[in-house]
């Protein structure tokens, strides 16, 4: 009888050497297919936020603001968002239907300092508070670590475009979206295939200055006076305070970082907010009390080396994060007569 020859142990552990390469070869691989999976659901989010603002904005004539809905006594962060307009046209209409816009958004407790510490209150409003909590896959990139997220994390953000944000109507925002717009297309001179209408913006992972999540705040006297200032006190100075968002800003919360972003500094970069060396945390929960903040918001996102970017024409680009200044700015701007090249981008 014939002896069927056996693998020696060298041979064993070729073998086994030889398997560990191919998955190694395969995983980066089966990863970078699952990454752009992910990212074509991601465009397609944004997408479909385009045709929201065409469908809202050939409804009411306008776009609709980022950040509206004034209320007494409610803190400057309880005020309703552009996602919250356009519920109607994303096939949220029962959701739309739940909410009571004549009070704010019922929000949780959204930030924390460098210690711990709640520095953004939640705001209860319980004839809101399920509506507002509530998850809507369309606001979610599926790259982003939505394991983390609240309920009502949004991890989408519409273009404010201007780098000084204040209560007395946002004068400096050059972007389409700002604090209680009525931007009509006709508007958009610059033409809405060279104009930003949103982006990108992670929620956080939850694990303090690690992440793009979260902001910096400085107190500085004299103020920035131009947008390249703003970006050149956010990205040098010490930080005085550091907060970031545990799992995502609200998608009912009209706020810079929450629901809107900037221009001013680049993809996947710091974000900051600068206000008068001589106010006081204290007031800041009226609306007026120690605005206008100089901010510097850009969106970010887990695609490597950049976001991307919806086009008011219903186009997304990737935009890389090392696009040139200007470009950037010009792309920011609604009706700022720049002209961008179709590959500078």
């Amino acid at each position: 009888m014939l002896r069927r020859p056996a693998f020696t142990l060298i041979e064993l552990l070729v073998v086994i050497a030889i398997i560990a390469v191919l998955i190694a070869l395969l995983l980066p691989a089966v990863q970078g297919a699952r990454e752009s999976a992910r990212r074509a659901q991601c465009v397609n989010n944004l997408k479909q936020f385009g045709l929201a603002f065409a469908n809202y904005e050939s409804t009411n004539r306008v776009y609709p603001f980022a950040r509206g809905g004034y209320y007494a006594n409610t803190p400057w962060y309880g005020r309703w968002s552009a996602h919250a307009m356009l519920l109607p046209q994303i096939e949220q209409g029962p959701l739309s239907n739940t909410i009571n816009f004549a009070l704010p958004p019922s929000l949780p407790d959204m930030g924390v300092d460098m210690m711990g510490d709640v520095i953004l209150p939640a705001l209860a409003v319980p004839a809101n508070s399920t509506a507002t909590m509530a998850r809507v896959a369309g606001f979610l990139c599926p790259s982003d670590y939505t394991q983390n997220a609240w309920p009502g994390a949004n991890g989408y953000v519409v273009n404010q475009g201007g780098w000084m944000y204040d209560s007395t109507g946002n004068a400096e925002s050059v972007g389409p979206f700002s604090d209680r717009s009525a931007v009509r297309a006709a508007s958009v001179t610059d033409g809405l295939s060279q104009t930003a209408f949103a982006s990108e913006r992670l929620l956080g992972s939850g694990i303090p200055r690690k992440d793009l999540s979260g902001w910096y705040m400085y107190m500085k006297s004299p103020m920035p006076t131009s947008a390249d200032q703003t970006a050149t006190v956010c990205q040098t100075m010490t930080s005085k305070m550091i907060w970031y968002n545990q799992t995502g800003g609200i998608w009912a919360s009209g706020e810079l970082a929450n629901t809107a972003y900037n221009h001013i500094g680049p993809p996947n970069g710091r974000s900051c907010a600068i206000m008068d060396g001589g106010q006081m945390m204290a007031p800041w929960s009226g609306d007026s009390a120690n605005l206008p903040w100089y901010m510097q918001v850009p969106p970010s996102s887990a695609h490597p080396g950049g976001v991307n970017v919806l086009i008011g024409d219903g186009s997304v680009r990737f935009v890389r994060e090392t696009v040139a200044a200007p470009t950037w700015r010009s792309l920011g701007s609604r009706a700022g007569g720049e002209v961008i090249s179709a590959d500078a981008y």
